[in-house]
């Protein structure tokens, strides 16, 4: 009887084992399958649809520091995204003698781990410094613009 029961054991045992394996194949090919068909097929915030933009900066010069307003908008109409960082750097300036590495935004990098909901905007702070050249004529940005590039993510 003893036998019998152990057999049991085994048999039962061996079937736990066959289904488990079973649910996890299934798991693994639903999750990794692309389909067929028409529509689309991503996983939640791969591609987190942000607008980004600030207010032009006025009276920079040597040493001046101030303070730009960045505003992130969650354009994406299906969903709300979950923020978790926005860098900015100097892309350009509108004069060709005006150097853009006279420029420094600081912090280059933010964290805000947010989540924003659709069509809403937050706001986050950064300072545009144009750096001192005492040894360099920097005159050529007087009345320049600067353009700040963003990336939020």
């Amino acid at each position: 009887m003893s036998r019998i029961l152990h057999i049991k054991k085994k048999r039962l045992a061996f079937g736990v084992v066959v289904v488990i394996l079973a649910m996890t194949a299934a798991a693994i090919a639903y999750w990794t399958s692309s389909g067929e068909g028409a529509g689309e097929v991503k996983a939640n915030y791969a591609s987190a649809t942000f607008e980004v933009s600030s207010a032009a900066v006025e009276n920079l010069y040597p040493g001046a520091n101030p303070v730009v307003t960045v505003k992130v908008k969650d354009k994406d109409a299906n969903q709300a995204e979950y923020l978790t960082k926005l860098e900015a750097e100097v892309e350009k300036t509108s004069a060709a003698e005006c150097k853009k590495e006279w420029f420094v935004v600081s912090p280059a990098s933010q964290e805000p781990k947010v989540l924003l909901a659709h069509g809403e905007t937050k706001e986050y702070t950064v300072h545009l410094e144009m750096k001192e050249e005492a040894a360099v004529n920097q005159n050529a940005c007087k009345g320049a613009s600067i353009t700040l590039k963003y990336k939020a993510s």
